[in-house]
């Protein structure tokens, strides 16, 4: 069995056209230090990874000061956001750069343990940190309090107004399902949703409101009437609100729920009402939770895998220059024509 070739910067130069030093300056993030245009230091990264580049990873930290290492933290319990996706979309994002993903899982609310960790990722020369949280979890205040004492770049994989991240746009995305339903004909739409306690602040709404927002914003634009349930998933005084409205002469004709969980309860309260989704009640979601319940879901979401490669390439810039003030990429909102929404019949 022959021997695997090891691929060096000279391996990737020849297969490039670029000379070694280029390439040295693009795959140890000094690309924009030396002035190399994005589409050639691309064009070496992809190079690399295509070839399966593997970095001298003890020289780089030595010249470098860097371990190379890329921390992911998330929160505990019902607090993590982290699908399969979206973490593959984080390693997507960071392979051709050569930095490890290295992952923990912390209470927040645990001060020993925050400031242990705290010590560690300094220890370790840990350079930079994705944060995988719902905006709900407490303790995030401790958290960027001792994230403002590391100073190292931060890239966190959910919107928080006010921190470093891939915005997605939410209202954005809210309006843009409504007018989609309202495009198709409908002119009586429910949203399904909730506020969630603790963030009642105009100044820093949920997402759930940011998302009605969004939805009355289109249907005031429309000149429609708005209908909002405001009761939690799978819950009695949800069922009670779905059902008492489906019964009316004047019943909607569309509903756009906040998440999948949302849109499940309508399609029991449809099914309970005698009703045919989508002919007589067309269901879209602005959220997902991936499974076999939901597959056939009509939904209006912003790809998981691309938010998690735009965070990890967002965080890769700014750790080539922690000097420069970057815009944070966007992300807009997609439909996903499922079998869930249609013209309405009457």
């Amino acid at each position: 069995m022959e021997p695997t070739m090891r691929v060096t910067l000279q391996t990737i130069a020849d297969a490039t056209g670029a000379d070694r030093g280029t390439v040295s300056r693009v795959l140890s993030g000094r690309a924009r230090e030396y002035k190399i245009g994005q589409a050639r230091a691309r064009r070496i990264e992809e190079t690399a990874a295509r070839l399966g580049y593997r970095p001298n990873e003890l020289g780089r930290a030595l010249r470098s000061g860097k371990n190379c290492d890329i921390g992911l933290l998330m929160a505990t319990g019902d607090y993590n956001w982290l699908p399969d996706t979206l973490l593959a979309g984080v390693q997507d994002g960071l392979a051709p750069t050569g930095y490890t993903l290295r992952l923990a899982r912390l209470d927040f609310t645990d001060r020993r343990r925050l400031s242990s960790w705290s010590q560690g990722v300094r220890r370790d020369m840990i350079d930079g940190l994705l944060v995988a949280a719902r905006r709900e979890a407490p303790g995030l205040s401790g958290l960027r309090r001792e994230l403002a004492a590391w100073g190292r770049p931060t890239v966190w994989l959910t919107d928080h107004l006010g921190d470093d991240a891939v915005l997605t746009e939410t209202p954005l995305a809210a309006e843009r399902a409504t007018d989609h339903l309202v495009a198709l004909g409908h002119r009586r739409i429910d949203c399904l949703s909730l506020t969630w306690p603790g963030l009642q602040s105009p100044t820093d709404p949920t997402r759930t409101d940011l998302r009605f927002a969004g939805y009355q914003a289109a249907m005031q634009r429309h000149g429609l009437p708005a209908y909002k349930h405001h009761a939690a998933p799978g819950s009695v005084a949800l069922a009670a609100s779905l059902r008492a409205r489906l019964a009316a002469p004047d019943r909607p004709t569309a509903l756009l729920c906040h998440g999948d969980q949302w849109a499940i309860s309508a399609l029991l309260a449809c099914a309970e009402a005698g009703l045919r989704v989508p002919a007589d009640v067309s269901i879209l979601s602005l959220g997902s939770v991936h499974g076999q319940a939901t597959e056939h879901l009509s939904r209006f979401t912003h790809d998981e895998y691309e938010r998690g490669r735009l965070s990890a390439s967002y965080l890769h810039d700014k750790l080539r220059d922690s000097t420069a003030s970057l815009p944070a990429p966007r992300l807009a909102a997609t439909l996903t024509e499922g079998r869930t929404t249609s013209p309405p019949s009457t």
